[in-house]
């Protein structure tokens, strides 16, 4: 049986750094085309790059939660 200190570690890990670069990437893939999916809509007032931004969304989501949510912490 381990000893656990009730205060979380501090030590970071490899995986946990390549985890964060994900999720970072992730952010940054999904910035650029939402912003110009909503500069589309917002300038023309059609809906043709909808499908677009929730991509961008779902991604978005998929970052978030993928990486971290997962994980044992």
């Amino acid at each position: 049986m381990t000893n656990r200190s009730a205060e979380p570690s501090t030590d970071l890990e490899p995986a946990d750094v390549l985890w964060f670069v994900v999720a970072v990437g992730f952010y940054a893939l999904a910035a650029l085309p939402a912003a110009w999916a909503l500069n589309a809509i917002l300038d023309d007032g059609r809906a043709d790059y909808l499908p677009v931004l929730v991509l961008v969304v779902v991604t978005a989501v998929v970052a978030r939660v993928s990486p971290f949510a997962l994980r044992d912490r």
